[in-house]
């Protein structure tokens, strides 16, 4: 049920695998667009590598050290593992060309109205009839104007929401490094940020000198319209033109989603995106490939897994101190060892990456924070 990245990986994983099950895929849309894209630090082979329309080989912030402080850019090599950049309309062909392939259904156009999970099925109540399955996967996202969460305290999980507005432009001058891709830059106004209790950035991906994203980014409680200021200071320097636009909300929380081995939640539902970062896209791949597995060797679908006592710390801290939010991404991208830094940001990282990391942040808040994850854990007072 929904067959987005997630719901369409996990058909393309089982249809690599030739496992001979009936598969059925339902969304509500219409049609397949552009209508978004995917980026990622590029560490491990995945089936949708020919969708792959960009890599940069350099990354880079421009942060503060201090709160309040003035930023300084930080670049970092990555040419080992390079940032990519998957196009929709490519993932989306590549996707569809395995299913017929496979033999597989996809139903668009059709509304799930109901699902209810037996002792041996489950039965979905769709708008142009009913089904039984098996098993069912469940990728349809959360409302979009819904809270990232209640406000941490004993028992509960720090969340946020990055919801962000994004502006492909082209430029008449050469205007931007295409050999960069800046991955946050706090240059920028926080006031409203901080009035909703979070932080802002702008997310620039360079394809060529006169063609880019650039995508105004908030990690806020609450959902909110975002305009178009964070093309000024491009617009200053040269003529824009935006030719399409993207939208998209992200949970960042280690919150599990409530969910039944006969119906699983995945993709943004099924909590796969990393909630310090939001980055999802390797995650669900990996996610994909552990259910294609499972379902070739007739096990139960296992739900995402992963090791978040770092990010549900992280979080906290941005929750709790989002006045200190540029600080700390600027002195995480400064002084954490490059390679620690991508292991922690793609969760392939040793215990000495995650000392390293740990290393490299102020040690007052994430202890305080550490001991407030102790306390939700073991249900005490706050």
């Amino acid at each position: 049920m929904g067959a987005g990245l997630a719901g369409l990986s996990v058909a393309v994983h089982l249809a690599c695998r030739r496992v001979d099950q009936r598969v059925v895929l339902l969304d509500a849309r219409e049609r397949y667009d552009g209508d978004r894209t995917w980026c990622q630090l590029a560490v491990r082979p995945h089936p949708f590598e020919a969708c792959v329309t960009k890599r940069w080989s350099q990354i880079e912030v421009h942060a503060p050290q201090e709160v309040g402080g003035a930023c300084a850019r930080r670049r970092l090599d990555v040419r080992r593992t390079p940032y990519v950049h998957l196009d929709a309309e490519r993932v989306y062909a590549r996707a569809r060309d395995e299913l017929a392939r496979a033999g597989m259904t996809l139903e668009l156009g059709v509304h799930v109205e109901a699902v209810r999970p037996r002792r041996d099925h489950v039965v979905v109540q769709t708008s142009k009839g009913v089904l039984r399955a098996r098993a069912v996967l469940d990728s349809r996202p959360r409302p979009s104007n819904q809270a990232a969460g209640d406000t941490p305290s004993a028992g509960t999980s720090p969340a946020l929401a990055q919801h962000f507005r994004g502006f492909f432009v082209r430029s008449e001058a050469p205007l931007f490094d295409p050999d960069v891709a800046t991955l946050m830059d706090f240059r920028v106004d926080q006031r409203v940020a901080l009035a909703a209790g979070g932080l802002r950035f702008v997310y620039v991906l360079p394809f060529d000198a006169h063609h880019a994203l650039v995508e105004d980014t908030y990690f806020t409680p609450e959902v909110f319209p975002l305009g178009d200021e964070a093309l000024a200071p491009f617009a200053a320097q040269a003529r824009l033109t935006v030719e399409r636009e993207e939208r998209g909300v992200i949970p960042m929380t280690t919150a599990r989603p409530d969910d039944e081995p006969r119906h699983r939640r995945i993709g943004l539902a099924g909590g796969v995106a990393k909630p310090s970062t939001g980055y999802a896209f390797d995650f669900i791949q990996r996610h994909a490939e552990v259910i294609a597995d499972a379902v070739a060797r007739g096990r139960p679908i296992p739900s995402y897994q992963r090791m978040s006592w770092l990010d549900e710390v992280f979080l906290g801290v941005l929750r709790a101190r989002p006045e200190a939010a540029p600080m700390l991404f600027g002195r995480l991208f400064a002084r954490a060892p490059a390679g620690s830094l991508v292991r922690f940001l793609t969760e392939t990282a040793t215990p000495l990456d995650a000392a390293r990391v740990m290393a490299a942040l102020p040690p007052p808040p994430f202890l305080a924070e550490s001991a407030r994850a102790v306390a939700r854990r073991l249900r005490l007072p706050a």
